[in-house]
């Protein structure tokens, strides 16, 4: 297979075996700072006690497949300077997936329940929110550890925050933001140029002729993303109900403020291949084969067009699709093995 670069890092999940803590900390430390920002708070910078703090603790919960806050946080030398801390977890059937910025939103997301005007919850949970945008805390610390489809995520922050009395005065409120969303800064034109780019490079080093971006098949792509991101469904493209045309879709999450460039959904689908079998023309594992054909549909030699379509909601989640001229069968296909 053809080793591809990585699009961006603005646009990251992980699972247990492909967790980068570098990168996860820094794609948290800038959603943080962001929301710290639409609240007048000074940004925070990492600090690696407060990583291995959180990393370590984050183990534990893991382990024991629970969430409740540590009694000892204290950084060393410093006895008495309390460290704030956070905990969200997610669990699945399935292995695990830890999307990078979520940590950040769930815990922002309690604003809705705090009272600006008395510093008061309103009657939910709101410790989470406040300690994002503490005034005070300057630095931060985060960890997230994996047990099957347990994942924990731990922010670690000094000087803690959520002292009684001063929510007032730490907690600032909401204030206009200047900063540009996602979907502000998105550039349909350029993804769809780079995605296709990248497409016919894979192509080419398949040995299957390059594909043509068709206008009528951008359209249905770009309404079948929208319709997908308003309804938080995924389903084949049909036509009067038939199914004609071969759907690959992708559901992502952006850092906020971050640009999806158009190449990391191809980059997913052309990964699927991996468990392709190009001798019998077949999956390896005959319980995936409608995901594993998303990789197969990228160099079909039967395929000559494609549309690509384009949804990000509010929440920074993106639904990426692309439509083919033609549809994937589970056999005989004619794709070929990569040259380089």
């Amino acid at each position: 297979m053809l080793k591809l670069p990585e699009d961006n890092i603005e646009l990251v999940s992980f699972t247990e075996k492909t967790m980068d803590l570098k990168k996860m900390r820094e794609l948290e430390l800038m959603e943080h700072n962001y929301l710290r920002s639409l609240h007048g708070a000074e940004p925070l910078v990492l600090n690696e006690e407060l990583n291995e703090m959180a990393q370590n603790y984050a183990k534990k919960l893991a382990k024991q497949r629970n969430m409740q806050h540590s009694k000892e946080r204290n950084l060393k030398g410093k006895e008495g300077e309390w460290v704030g801390e956070n905990l969200y977890c997610s669990n699945s059937s399935k292995a695990a997936e830890y999307v990078c910025g979520s940590m950040s939103k769930s815990w922002y997301s309690e604003i809705k329940d705090y009272d600006f005007k008395t510093g008061k919850s309103k009657g939910g949970v709101t410790g989470h929110f406040t300690q994002v945008v503490w005034k005070d805390s300057k630095e931060v610390g985060f960890g997230v550890a994996f047990n099957g489809g347990f994942c924990i995520s731990v922010g670690n922050y000094h000087p803690g925050g959520n002292f009684n009395n001063a929510y007032l005065q730490k907690v600032g409120n909401l204030i206009p933001s200047t900063a540009k969303s996602s979907k502000q800064l998105f550039d349909c034109s350029s993804a769809k140029k780079n995605a296709l780019s990248q497409l016919n490079a894979i192509r080419k080093a398949h040995q299957v002729g390059e594909l043509q971006l068709d206008e009528t098949l951008c359209n249905y792509a770009m309404e079948h993303a929208e319709s997908m991101g308003k309804t938080g469904t995924c389903q084949v493209f049909k036509i009067n109900g038939q199914w004609k045309n071969w759907t690959n879709w992708q559901i992502m999450h952006l850092v906020r403020g971050s640009k999806y460039k158009g190449g990391e959904a191809i980059r997913k689908w052309y990964k699927r291949l991996e468990e392709y079998d190009f001798d019998k023309k077949c999956a390896k594992n005959s319980s995936d084969i409608f995901y594993i054909n998303m990789g197969v549909a990228l160099i079909l030699e039967d395929f000559t067009k494609v549309g690509f379509g384009y949804y990000i909601n509010d929440d920074n989640e993106i639904d990426i699709v692309a439509i083919f001229d033609g549809l994937v069968y589970n056999s005989g296909h004619h794709v070929y093995p990569a040259t380089i």
